[in-house]
């Protein structure tokens, strides 16, 4: 069986709206779980361009591990994944990939509702508060076949009153590297000749721009980005793009304080059996 999945971006209104209408389909009251994902830059492949992801995730306290591999059906996001409990704690896992040349990438957290839906096709609806994006719901369901995917997931979404929703095919970690290149550029056009500044967003600092007199650019004092990030010419001012997958010497875009695992002794994850084998599924949240 296949996964596929659709992401869709919520206003306040649509939130509202779409708890209504699970309470009114007779949905499973809402479950909800504190998410805190990890993701790995691989030490030669180029996961962007690959369409593959490597992900550490803890869960209410249950850590897993989880391989993604490309998109079969964008915007839906029907792809393969393999996804396993760990039996230790996020600083260990960590350490692990770190020694076979994995690198933190970014760290995404996150609070979820979640929602059964029943039907021909059950599905499973989520509402996800991210930190630093603001509100998403995901919509997945099961199918035998990329069609019969795409199929349930345009009337789930039509049940749901979402057909107003346009699916969104990227990931929550590419969402919030887009939005933190947009606050870098914001600091950097905004200063003038002369001028210096933090650059600093969503909690996450880059270090200090300079604007030189002349209207030149001084990135020496820039960390974190990339070296084509940070490039300028006399002619041209440095992007300050946010590459999340990148690898660097020391440290990460994106990194964060990556959260503890408190233990696995005495904590459940969901209704789900530990551990998940191999399958395809499509998340990537």
């Amino acid at each position: 069986m296949l996964e596929a999945e659709i992401k869709l971006a919520l206003g306040a209104d649509d939130e509202a709206r779409l708890r209504e209408r699970l309470a009114a389909l007779g949905a499973t009251p809402a479950t909800t779980h504190e998410q805190a994902d990890t993701y790995f830059a691989h030490p030669v492949r180029d996961f962007p361009r690959t369409d593959e992801a490597l992900r550490l995730r803890l869960d209410d306290g249950v850590l897993r591990v989880t391989y993604k591999g490309p998109k079969l059906d964008p915007p839906r996001k029907t792809r393969e994944e393999i996804e396993f409990a760990l039996g230790t704690e996020l600083d260990v896992a960590t350490t692990l990939l770190e020694r076979l040349g994995f690198r933190v990438a970014a760290a995404v957290r996150k609070r979820r509702a979640e929602w059964h839906v029943p039907g021909l096709l059950p599905g499973v609806v989520s509402i996800d508060e991210v930190d630093g994006l603001g509100t998403y719901c995901e919509v997945e369901v099961s199918a035998a076949t990329v069609e019969e995917g795409r199929t349930a997931l345009a009337e789930l979404q039509h049940r749901l009153g979402l057909d107003h929703l346009s699916p969104i095919a990227d990931s929550y970690l590419e969402l919030l590297a887009r939005q933190m290149t947009a606050d870098l550029q914001a600091i950097r056009d905004a200063l003038k000749p002369g001028e210096s500044r933090a650059l600093a967003t969503k909690g996450v600092s880059f270090g200090v721009l300079v604007r030189l007199p002349d209207g030149g650019w001084d990135t020496k004092r820039v960390q974190g980005l990339a070296a084509a990030s940070i490039a300028a010419t006399a002619g041209s001012a440095p992007s300050l793009v946010v590459r999340p997958w990148r690898q660097s010497g020391e440290s990460a875009s994106l990194r964060q304080s990556e959260p503890r695992n408190p233990g696995n002794g005495a904590c459940r994850r969901r209704d789900r059996p530990r551990p998940r084998r191999h399958r395809r599924r499509d998340h990537q949240s």
